[in-house]
């Protein structure tokens, strides 16, 4: 009973977490939106987006070279761990003699007391 109840309220506990993170995110998108549309209407979303220079004291507001970047390190990064995951060694999946028995067809006890009649 008492493990159900914790169980109950961890679940409440981690749905809550969940809402407040997804509430904070929507209201960060909101702010950056609500306050960039301005910007994004005077520079023209084609040169937001391609334009190859970031001077704000110039009225130049172009995020290529940005995008790019975060695509190359994510792309890095991603190669990084493709190389050290290649290099693990693979384990094998363990077997308990439980398992090695039944694929035998039945127990071991079985197996040795047919082989002696």
């Amino acid at each position: 009973m008492r493990k159900m109840f914790k169980e109950g309220v961890s679940g409440y506990v981690f749905f809550a977490l969940a809402l407040s993170s997804i509430t904070a995110l929507a209201v960060i998108t909101i702010f950056i939106i609500m306050n960039g549309a301005a910007l994004i209407a005077d520079v023209g979303l084609f040169h937001f987006i391609f334009g190859m220079e970031w001077l704000p004291d110039q009225g130049k507001f172009g995020i290529f070279p940005m995008i790019v970047g975060t695509l190359a390190v994510t792309l890095g990064a991603a190669l990084i761990e493709m190389e050290r995951w290649r290099s693990m060694p693979m384990r094998k999946p363990r077997t308990s003699a439980r398992s090695a028995r039944s694929s035998m067809g039945g127990s071991a006890n079985q197996f040795a007391v047919s082989s002696m009649a």
